[in-house]
């Protein structure tokens, strides 16, 4: 019998063996299942399916890591035509800008009818802008004049600053006037920038006390929307004539010269 067995010498021979032996586990290393042997792992490898999930997560990982790789030099590829535009873009204004300081500096002419007109014959003998007198005619500066904004601005600069003063619109999108300078000679002023800053210089104080006399007079109720909504205006367009007056660019600006140069002669219609 069994017992018997294991008493005989060649059995216990063999048990002391095995006991001296280490012990050997066949694991799986992904799904750590264990085998009874070697071979059992070995098949077991081929229909895991946590070692077949692993491999294809491994290759998708090397795949994905060799793509970004690519986009990388793509990215740096494409890094280095973008700084080589933005290099070639600002020679370009860089040209350009010296380009129109030389037309800037030169006898300007321009084209009406396909006749040439010359700028400076038409400015030729006039006055700057009379600022001086500008300031005695104060008084033409009224509410009508202050609520319209750039608008009355220009209808109030243009009847009071600019008689006997020719001055001309020589690009009406972007309200580019010329005039004469105080030198005698031609002022290139883009936007009429200069023309509304000498206006709200003019005004800012002025403007300022007769918008006090308007409102006490007017005695607003702000209590109601219309009331609320004028005085609101009416502080702000104050605001924006001070700033004008510092040469900071506001709203009225925009409105101020687009209105000018709807009035003054242009090189459209010069004859």
């Amino acid at each position: 019998n069994l017992r018997s067995h294991q008493q005989r010498p060649a059995c216990l021979k063999n048990n002391k063996k095995k006991k001296d032996q280490p012990i050997i586990i066949h694991e799986c290393n992904v799904c750590k299942d264990i085998l009874s042997s070697k071979r059992n792992l070995q098949v077991h490898i081929k229909t895991c399916k946590a070692v077949k999930v692993k491999k294809e997560a491994t290759e998708e990982i090397k795949n994905l890591t060799d793509k970004v790789e690519k986009l990388k030099q793509v990215l740096e590829h494409k890094e280095k035509e973008v700084k080589e535009l933005k290099d070639a873009l600002k020679n370009k204004d860089n040209q350009i800008s010296l380009l129109q300081r030389a037309v800037d500096a030169k006898h300007t002419t321009v084209y009406n009818d396909n006749k040439k007109i010359e700028v400076n014959v038409y400015l030729n003998g006039g006055k700057p802008p009379n600022l001086d007198e500008l300031v005695k005619k104060i008084e033409n500066y009224t509410q009508d004049h202050f609520l319209r904004k750039g608008e009355g601005i220009a209808d109030w600069y243009i009847e009071n600053a600019l008689v006997d003063c020719p001055i001309i619109c020589t690009d009406i999108s972007r309200c580019n006037v010329r005039y004469v300078g105080d030198d005698g000679g031609v002022v290139v002023d883009s936007g009429a920038n200069k023309l509304f800053q000498n206006a709200c210089k003019t005004l800012e104080g002025p403007s300022k006390d007769r918008m006090k006399d308007w409102t006490e007079r007017r005695q607003y109720d702000l209590s109601n929307s219309t009331d609320f909504k004028e005085l609101r205006d009416t502080v702000d367009i104050s605001k924006q004539i001070s700033l004008g007056a510092q040469g900071r660019k506001v709203p009225m600006r925009k409105e101020f010269a687009s209105t000018l140069c709807s009035k003054v002669p242009s090189v459209r219609n010069l004859k």
